[in-house]
This record gives structure tokens, C-alpha cells and sequence, in this order.
């Protein structure tokens, strides 16, 4: 039994060209190469058999002659390598904010000799969703300017492009960490989202738990064989290999002791 057409029913967003390079690139992941390491001869690269004795001949060698390459993912069914490629390809859809898709189950259909398979992949993408605004709540130490730098910097989030779950939760992630730049260590970022009622827009709301500001109570310097060198002599390359303590009680949380070894 072989494949003979991969056809896509519903889509509009990406082209079936697209979509079916996701079936044979999970099929390529499921098939066992074994071909890998094994003989050929100029027959296997050559669409008119090679040379003598199979110029123009079809011909099916045998193993120490050579390994026809005929396992082509294009023309093989794997259930499971199919599976993966429709979740990825909703995955695909999901990140260009078409958030309610579905895509299969596919649709098997057979030529009157039962050696042709033909597939059928409706996909039903629903309404796209994008950002109409972008704003901030809880934030009184970086101001929302600032913070609207760090998004504008990230490029693929912001106000009029197309909702992207994972590229929101990427850029939660590049806030909490200005923040702990800053010192803000225990400093929560979620984000909230609103959407309108027929999903085509959605606001997008970053809450801040900034919390205390760390700063250093004082700095520990105790390096092996410089016990007697004066601290101002100290190279300043030895804070490199600072050991960083944090107290929770005494002293209070926005303190924090380093130690130079």
C-alpha cells in the first residue's frame, strides 16, 4: 500500500505545500534509517538505472549489490507519525493566534485495488486573535515606559499582531528577569488575559508583585594565602568567585552577605 495524495480540506492561513512538509518530517523521525552506513551502487542514484548491466532496466538489487532507496516518507502511512504532525501542526496555528483550531482527524480512502491510499486532513482554524493592547499592573519601582522597552525590544509581541501564547509567555519571562537585574529577587510576574466577545481581540495584562529590592549588607573577604594583604589591595577578579548568602529572617530579606573565597 502506498500514498498517493496528502490533501489539507479548510485551510486558508498556510498552504497545503506547508502543512504537508510537517507529515514528512515526522514521518523522516519514524522511519528506521536503514540505510544509514549501507552500500550503493550508481543504479540507486540514478533515475535511469545506472549503467550496465541496469541502464534502462527496472530492477530491484539485492543487498551486497546495493540498497534501492524506494522508503519514501511521502508514500508511507505511520498512525502515530501522522498524529505528531497534526499536533504540531495546530501547534503552528496556535502561535499565529488562531487559538480554538482543529486539525483531523484524517480521512483514509482507498483505489479500487486497495494498494493506493489517498488522505484527507480537514482543518477547521477558526477566528484569529489579536492584540489590541498591551499594559501593566502593579508596577511602582520600573516605570511602564521601561517596561514597554523590553517588549518592544522582544518585536514579536505587541499590539496589532497576532496572539502568540507562547511569545506572551516569553516575554513574562524576559520581565521577571529585568526585574531581577534590578534586585526585585522575589519579584512575580503573571500575565491576564481579555478577549472580546467573538475572540477576535484580546488585551493583555502583565500583573507585578515586584516585592523587596535585595541589596548587599556588607561583603565577607577571606582569600587563602592573603590573609594579611590589606583589603584595598585586594585584585578585584578575586569577586568573581563570590558566594552569595541569603538570610531569611536576621537580617531581613532585602539583605543579602557575599563571601570571596
Amino acid at each position: 500500500m502506498r500514498v498517493r495524495a496528502i490533501d489539507f480540506v479548510g485551510n486558508t492561513a498556510f498552504g497545503d505545500e506547508v502543512l504537508r512538509n510537517y507529515i514528512y518530517n515526522a514521518l523522516l523521525g519514524a522511519i528506521d534509517q536503514n540505510l544509514a552506513g549501507q552500500a550503493l551502487d550508481r543504479g540507486d542514484l540514478d533515475p535511469l538505472g545506472g549503467g550496465y548491466p541496469w541502464r534502462g532496466k527496472s530492477r530491484r538489487p539485492k543487498r551486497d549489490e546495493g540498497l534501492f532507496l524506494e522508503l519514501v516518507p511521502a508514500r508511507v502511512y505511520l498512525q502515530a507519525a501522522y498524529r505528531q504532525a497534526l499536533e504540531e501542526i495546530a501547534d503552528l496555528y496556535r502561535s499565529h493566534g488562531y487559538l480554538r483550531v482543529q486539525v483531523g482527524p484524517q480521512l483514509l480512502s482507498y483505489d479500487d485495488s486497495g494498494a493506493n491510499l489517498y488522505i484527507s486532513i480537514p482543518v477547521r482554524e477558526g477566528v484569529q486573535t489579536r492584540i489590541e493592547s498591551i499594559s501593566f499592573a502593579g508596577n511602582q519601582a520600573v516605570a511602564a515606559a521601561t517596561l514597554l522597552e523590553t517588549i518592544e525590544s522582544d518585536g514579536r509581541v505587541s499590539p496589532g499582531k497576532a496572539l502568540d501564547l507562547y511569545g506572551v509567555e516569553r516575554l513574562r519571562r524576559r520581565l521577571l528577569d529585568a526585574y531581577q537585574q534590578r534586585g526585585y529577587l522575589y519579584c512575580q510576574v503573571k500575565n491576564k488575559l481579555l478577549f472580546s466577545r467573538d475572540n477576535s481581540l484580546a488585551e493583555v495584562t502583565f500583573e507585578i508583585e515586584e516585592g523587596p529590592q535585595v541589596r548587599v549588607g556588607r561583603v565577607l573577604v577571606r582569600v587563602l594565602g592573603l590573609h594579611n594583604q590589606p583589603p584595598n589591595l585586594l585584585p578585584l577578579s578575586l569577586l568573581a568567585k563570590a558566594t552569595i548568602f541569603f538570610f531569611s529572617h536576621s537580617p531581613p530579606d532585602s539583605c543579602l552577605f557575599v563571601k570571596v573565597f
